[in-house]
């Protein structure tokens, strides 16, 4: 089967296209659609709601055409564009994403899924972890509005005991310049350690005690369901939907509660490795669901059993 994937970020894709080529598919990656490239295609990946679906639904193709709609799109009006009508599956990533997207297009009327995202557990080693008087904490992800910056600094402000190392890229300057400004005049610089982006997270997670997420919107939390699967006890900002998905001894509202989480509720390893296991946050899970979705949508209609007339 031939397989066409358009994606301008290409930061979620590999692994299923990985998977897909491993099945057998002949799958090709470009980031901005072009209808050339659907001669021949059995099957078009749309991986965002964004330009390349808006232009692409505009006709109606011969071929199948699948959307998967990860979060920030739901916050723009790129699905108002998009025609539905001309869309054969429309994937989200979460129960939650699903419940805001038709709330806010109320209209739309479009045949969907919900796969939900995963990980490969025997690349994420699992350890018992305690937390000592002088934690490392650890903050995963790119350093932007979206994983609460702002919200950080008050926490470290608030816990001078503790170490806070942050891996991953500058994704706004102004955020690198912030962290860098109050870390200064807080007089928190041999504490507080900015290490950019990690080729190995789970090796570098290895000596840390907690993980810190003060993120305002998730639609899955890869670092969140990582740093859980290596037994880490992971503390949670209470973003909107992260009741559905996560437990409440690791959900935080206030720092208040969050010092609260942090000190006074137990450290369960086991436990945090389990909810990711039987939550069936797998890639094995989610490639498994694609596999049977695509084999669904491409499957051709059986003719109908010709019947031969007896001759009189």
């Amino acid at each position: 089967m031939k397989i066409i994937f358009f994606d301008q970020i290409q930061s979620f894709t590999p692994n299923i296209i990985e998977h897909l080529k491993k099945q057998g598919h002949e799958v090709m990656l470009t980031d901005q659609f072009n209808p050339k490239f659907l001669v021949g295609a059995d099957l078009c990946w749309f991986e965002w709601c964004d330009q390349n679906i808006i232009v692409a639904s505009q006709d109606k193709w011969p071929v199948p055409i699948i959307c998967r709609l990860h979060s920030y799109e739901v916050f723009t009006n790129y699905p108002a564009m998009v025609r539905w009508d001309n869309v054969d599956k429309l994937i989200f990533v979460s129960d939650y994403v699903r419940s805001f997207f038709f709330s806010a297009f109320n209209q739309v009327s479009v045949d969907h899924a919900v796969i939900q995202n995963g990980i490969d557990l025997s690349r994420w080693t699992f350890a018992k972890h305690r937390l000592p008087k002088k934690p490392k904490v650890a903050i995963i992800g790119d350093m932007s509005a979206k994983k609460g910056v702002q919200l950080l600094l008050e926490v470290i402000s608030q816990h001078p005991e503790a170490e806070f190392h942050w891996a991953g890229p500058i994704g706004d300057p102004r955020f690198a310049t912030l962290w860098n400004d109050y870390i200064q005049k807080i007089g928190a610089q041999e504490r507080c350690f900015y290490t950019g982006y990690q080729k190995n997270v789970n090796a570098w997670l290895e000596d840390k005690d907690l993980v810190l997420s003060c993120s305002p919107w998730e639609s899955f939390g890869y670092s969140i369901v990582q740093s859980m699967a290596k037994g880490i006890k992971t503390l949670i900002y209470n973003f909107p939907g992260a009741q559905y998905m996560f437990p409440p001894d690791l959900l935080w509202q206030t720092t208040k509660e969050l010092n609260h989480k942090w000190h006074d509720e137990p450290y369960w390893s086991e436990k945090y490795r389990q909810v990711v296991v039987n939550n069936a946050w797998t890639e094995e899970r989610q490639m498994r669901e694609i596999d049977e979705l695509i084999a669904r949508i491409t499957k051709k209609p059986e003719k109908p059993a010709e019947v031969e007339l007896a001759r009189t």
